[in-house]
């Protein structure tokens, strides 16, 4: 009698080989369309993404704070608004220089 090596210790020995799940255990991304599973290598770094997108809003509640700071009348407020601003800018640039990306423009 011919025994045959179980598929999972087939598939355990081998996961060096094929990187990430087969194309049929990934759902389509379009399923009426043919050949619409994404390739392996074609997928996005989705840490680098939120990273990014980190940046982003960074920028974005700076530019916030910048307008909150420029309708201020109180002069220490303004100047406590600016700061945030300032804080705001200095940690989108951080994370940029930490994923080696150009500085974050703040216009």
């Amino acid at each position: 009698m011919v025994r045959f090596q179980p598929l999972l210790s087939f598939a355990c020995s081998n996961a060096g080989v094929f990187p990430g799940s087969s194309a049929a255990e990934q759902a389509a991304v379009n399923r009426p369309v043919g050949g619409s599973n994404p390739s392996w290598g074609a997928k996005r770094n989705r840490v680098e993404d939120r990273a990014v997108k980190m940046i982003n809003d960074y920028l974005e509640l700076a530019r916030d704070f910048e307008k909150f700071a420029s309708d201020e009348t109180d002069p220490s407020k303004k100047e406590r608004l600016l700061e945030q601003v300032a804080s705001y800018r200095k940690l989108a640039a951080k994370r940029a220089e930490l994923l080696g990306l150009p500085p974050a423009s703040s216009a």
